[in-house]
């Protein structure tokens, strides 16, 4: 009887073994995002991941989505470096998307860095298109330094972006743009 998770416990150790040698002896960065600076950066060894798909149960139950084409893990400082991403977000009205060529994660904080931009969308029709972000995935807020904001009859150009999913609110400073009154979403009441 005991000799089953004895067994169970060896194979995971000789996987996660065969896993660091991997990463050794191909360099630790061989296929690597294309952007040195999201290559792990850290001592030690890397993982190199093809096809990623990671959901994260944060505090609360809060399930975040993490996909990338390609992606780097560095084990001892717990960063995920990747190219090809979305990153599904939870918010009152369905989820939040997030797409981006670059993201840099440091997991133990919950920050989501795009340092080439991205764009995010919602089911009920807004969207920001940012040159770079920050995903805060404990304030549940995204943050840039500008965006071309855009929604139902409306879209604007400005800064100071804050996204913030868990309540569904949009902040921007210095804000330019137009209403398209034909596309205004009226409230009946």
């Amino acid at each position: 009887m005991r000799r089953v998770p004895v067994v169970v416990a060896i194979s995971v150790l000789a996987l996660a073994a065969l896993g660091i040698l991997a990463a050794f002896l191909g360099g630790g960065r061989a296929g690597a995002p294309r952007d040195v600076s999201l290559r792990g950066g850290g001592e030690g060894p890397t993982l190199v991941l093809h096809g990623v798909d990671v959901r994260e149960i944060r505090p609360g139950g809060t399930v975040i989505r993490f996909q990338s084409d390609r992606a780097s893990y560095s084990i001892l400082s717990r960063d995920l470096a990747a190219e090809g991403v979305t990153v599904a977000l939870p918010a009152p009205a369905g989820e939040i998307v997030v797409r981006a060529p670059l993201a840099s994660w440091k997991m133990d904080a919950g920050i989501v860095r795009l340092p080439d931009g991205g764009r995010a969308a919602d089911a009920a029709g807004w969207s920001a298109s940012v040159p770079e972000a920050r995903l805060d995935l404990s304030a549940r807020e995204m943050t840039a330094s500008g965006a071309s904001l855009s929604g139902p009859g409306v879209a604007v150009e400005g800064r100071d972006l804050v996204w913030r999913w868990k309540d569904g609110t949009l902040t921007m400073n210095a804000a330019r743009g137009r209403v398209l009154p034909g596309r205004v979403v009226r409230r009946h009441g």
